[in-house]
């Protein structure tokens, strides 16, 4: 909350800098810091927060003219990269005012997006509303050539219709006016004083008509479906799922709590002894689903350095992941499907899985897109209808589905992070991600039904845990019915990923089928290759530095027989949850 000085007369805020990775949020005050004279500010201090590399400074905005006596006195705060969850709750307690400075490269608006998302989850978390706090937009990057329009990333990003600054943060453009315009917010919200006319910030109209308003042709029929009804599942109480992800043998959680040790406030569910254990999210009223969360942690880990550092010493970035790439349907009218604004593809293993914005609900979902198919009969949503009431913590719940202009879409809901694609990960962040879509499967093979549509792009990787979760349950299904019925070019799993029994035609509904597509799986993300066909190479062939155990286990799972595999994925899943566990130690 902005505090009001008296004997001073200062009105002092603190000014939070969010957005992706990479997006220039230090870069900002680097050049904020080296355009204002001394006079107008304090020296940086590099801190670290929950791990998290911070830059803070205090600065007196130019242009804002003291009301009645009154100055204005900004403490700017922006994490370098990609901020952990508890830093990223941390660094946001107390702010006044946010600026979120956006990518404008259009390969970079589904990360733009998702960092939104996550910033308005966490202050929920904080029983904060983000339409209440004073938020400014930067449009950043503006200099280069792939940057999408002022109205583009303002109707994908500011439905809110927030005010908003372009700027070119490495040359220093537009980071002087970013600074001004968030402090008048500032003075608008906390001094009582109505902005300046000329201040007023107003989206230029580029002409470009709303891909959002029609001209699609006619309306398609969408089925929604009730998010109302819950599996009775038990929710797993293992404490060894946020592994760290940032490197290290202790898990993320563990290397919290030790930081935190002298200042805690715990805001999670304990055990009588003082363990942690998993809780539901119940904060969250957008949330119909039990999912996985990181219990909060609200404590004071700063760990200056002592010293004020000039901000061309800060720490090096760590270079972002290349992109991914633009959807193949460029910009237009073909962006649309089933409502949704396709903003990212994500995988194109089997259709294609799109990042994209719902504007009915102005919320993140992802859609999966399968050519072939201009309609669905009831048997076919009948399949779907039932796989959408299936409800565990690792199957990404669907949302709505339907055909249009030749495709079937399917809208899930937003998982804050990535499908598995061909990354090839550590081996204990390879087995948290496919222990993960193992205790999904599980809840599949208790009701009798088989996914039989597993593959590294349908298990996306939760971005704080680690760990996966399942998409396309009963897309398999739909896909068998499709072709009983002479449908033309259908998509198929890549061999790769299918049960040998599969192409013999004897897998019927076998569960194993998906033991050995999750054995697949497990060799895709060890290596960053998918197993070859009949008995593939050992993964330790490829990578050698792979613990025997872990290598077993994913072996096991690819035998040809399917009586020589796991019989269940619960049984795969204890397993994978023994080898994070480490060996059991003597006594």
């Amino acid at each position: 909350m902005a505090q009001l000085h008296g004997p001073s007369k200062i009105l002092a805020a603190k000014v939070v800098y969010c957005g992706p990775g990479g997006a220039g949020k230090t870069t900002n005050l680097r050049r904020l810091y080296e355009g204002l004279p001394p006079t107008r500010r304090g020296e940086v201090t590099w801190s670290a927060i929950a791990g998290d590399r911070t830059a803070s400074f205090e600065c007196v905005p130019p242009g804002v003219e003291p009301v009645a006596g009154w100055t204005t006195r900004l403490q700017l705060c922006a994490v370098q990269g990609t901020p952990s969850p508890t830093g990223q709750s941390l660094m946001l307690t107390g702010a006044d005012a946010l600026v979120f400075v956006a990518d404008s490269r259009w390969e970079c608006m589904w990360d733009n997006a998702q960092a939104l998302e996550t910033l308005r989850h966490t202050l929920q978390r904080q029983k904060r509303d983000l339409a209440e706090v004073p938020l400014l937009f930067q449009w950043n990057k503006r200099d280069l050539p792939t940057s999408s329009s002022p109205a583009e990333l303002d109707r994908v990003l500011n439905p809110g219709g927030r005010p908003w600054v372009e700027a070119s943060a490495s040359t220093g453009a537009g980071v002087l006016e970013t600074l001004r315009e968030v402090a008048f917010l500032v003075l608008e919200r906390y001094g009582g004083v109505a902005r300046r006319p000329e201040a007023v910030i107003v989206p230029a109209d580029s002409g470009e008509g709303n891909v959002l308003s029609g001209g699609i042709g006619e309306p398609v029929p969408i089925y929604m479906l009730d998010s109302s009804e819950e599996d009775t599942e038990p929710h797993p109480e293992v404490q060894r799922v946020a592994l760290e992800l940032t490197g290290g043998d202790k898990p993320w959680r563990e290397q919290v709590l030790a930081q935190a040790a002298s200042e805690v406030r715990h805001d999670e569910e304990q055990d009588d002894d003082g363990t942690l254990v998993l809780r539901e999210d119940d904060d969250d009223p957008g949330e119909s689903t039990a999912v996985l969360v990181e219990d909060e942690i609200e404590a004071t880990l700063f760990e200056s350095s002592g010293t004020d550092l000039a901000m061309p010493a800060a720490p090096p970035v760590v270079p972002r992941a290349p992109s991914r790439a633009v959807p193949h349907e460029v910009r237009g009218r073909s962006q649309v499907l089933g409502g949704c604004q396709l903003l990212a593809s994500l995988d194109e293993t089997v259709g294609t899985l799109y990042g994209a914005r719902d504007p009915r609900h102005r919320n993140l979902v992802l859609v999966h897109a399968v050519g072939g198919l201009a309609r669905l009969d009831s048997s076919m949503r009948d399949v779907l209808v039932a796989a959408g009431k299936l409800r565990s913590v690792h199957l990404v719940a669907l949302k709505a589905f339907g055909a249009e202009r030749g495709k079937l879409f399917l809208v899930y809901e937003w998982l804050k992070g990535n499908p598995l694609g061909d990354r090839q990960l550590e081996p204990s962040r390879a087995a948290i991600a496919v222990w993960g879509a193992a205790l999904g499967v599980r809840a599949v093979h208790r009701v009798g039904r088989v996914h039989g549509a597993i593959h590294p792009g349908s298990l996306v990787v939760d971005a704080d845990e680690g760990t996966g979760h399942l998409l396309d349950l009963g897309l398999a299904q739909v896909l068998e019915l499709a072709a009983a019925q002479g449908a033309g070019a259908l998509p198929r799993l890549p061999r790769a990923f299918r049960a040998p029994e599969c192409a013999r035609g004897a897998a019927g509904a076998d569960p194993r089928v998906d033991v050995y597509a999750l054995g697949a799986t497990l060799y895709s993300a060890l290596t960053g290759r998918a197993p070859a066909g009949g008995r593939p190479a050992p993964p330790s062939t490829i990578a050698p530095d792979l613990p025997p155990w872990l290598e077993s286990i994913c072996l096991r799972c690819l035998c040809e027989d399917p009586r020589d595999r796991y019989p269940s994925a619960e049984e795969l899943a204890a397993d994978l949850d023994g080898y994070l566990q480490g060996p059991p130690t003597a006594v």
